[in-house]
């Protein structure tokens, strides 16, 4: 996406561009960024190197309920489900295995 546009921001038409890159694999397309452009693709922010996944997460929350039959104030645990983005790699281990309800594996 990154060279994609810098292409297209430098005059390439999304065609041209699409012909540029489409040989290409992630090595080259890195040395693209750094003798075109003069960026070196690790130093881009991840959101940017890595897209947005939106996942929704399970969350506990302590909240306090009043007893309606004695009025007694009791602490309880709520959990909530939000939706959350995230910028990283789900390519690898690490997201999946934070996330194995996502595969059917774990608890939710």
């Amino acid at each position: 996406n990154t060279c994609y546009w810098s292409l297209v921001q430098q005059g390439e038409t999304p065609k041209n561009a699409n012909a540029i890159l489409t040989p290409t694999d992630s090595g080259a397309k890195n040395e693209l960024l750094f003798s075109r452009f003069g960026i070196n693709y690790n130093n881009i922010k991840e959101v940017y190197r890595k897209g947005s996944v939106i996942v929704r997460e399970k969350r506990s929350e302590k909240v306090n309920k009043v007893r309606k039959d004695t009025g007694e104030t009791v602490e309880s645990m709520k959990t909530l489900s939000i939706l959350s983005v995230l910028h990283c790699d789900i390519i690898g281990d690490t997201f999946w295995n934070e996330r194995s309800i996502l595969l059917g594996l774990g608890k939710e």
